[in-house]
């Protein structure tokens, strides 16, 4: 019986596999936060190491890779809240899939709001650059404009129940 390992008692804890067996059951029929939390600790170092990968892989993408590491903890917690161990044995892979898919799906995310806040600060640029271009000696001021506008749109709705106002397009 020399070199081989006992299989009860706490030799068990020794084995990782069984070690996160007894976790995935704790977790899946129990609902232990705690086994939640074990499992994370025991796969952290996959999603950082996904993370890693998906950083050097989308360098030109102006994301940072602490940005990165934060999504890849989310899909780590959506796959283990997810996972079924009944049905599939290998959680590595299905996690893979789930961390890169939350790191792509966030980063898009994360670019649409980034372009959306240059193109705002661009409008904010092209406005303040028209009302300092008013102010400085051009025909009529920024308000004058806008009061201009306003005066035009007001009479527009007085005018649109009445016979004198109407749609050129229509035939007669």
């Amino acid at each position: 019986m020399k070199g081989s390992i006992k299989k009860n008692g706490l030799a068990i804890l020794r084995i990782q596999k069984w070690v996160e067996a007894i976790l995935w059951r704790k977790f899946i029929n129990e609902g232990d936060v705690g086994a939640k939390q074990a499992l994370f600790s025991i796969y952290q170092s996959l999603a950082r190491k996904i993370a890693k990968e998906q950083y050097f892989k989308r360098l030109r993408q102006n994301v940072e890779r602490i940005e990165i590491e934060q999504l890849a903890y989310e899909g780590l917690l959506e796959a283990i809240g997810k996972f079924d161990p009944r049905r599939s044995g290998h959680f590595k892979g299905y996690a893979r899939r789930r961390i890169a898919g939350n790191i792509a799906d966030g980063i898009a995310a994360i670019s649409e709001v980034n372009r959306q806040i240059r193109t705002r600060h661009k409008i904010e640029q092209e406005r303040l650059r028209s009302i300092s271009l008013a102010q400085k000696g051009q025909d009529e001021t920024a308000l004058e404009q806008l009061a201009k506008l306003a005066t035009g749109l007001a009479f527009g709705l007085m005018l649109e129940g009445t016979c004198f106002y109407g749609d050129d397009t229509e035939d007669e």
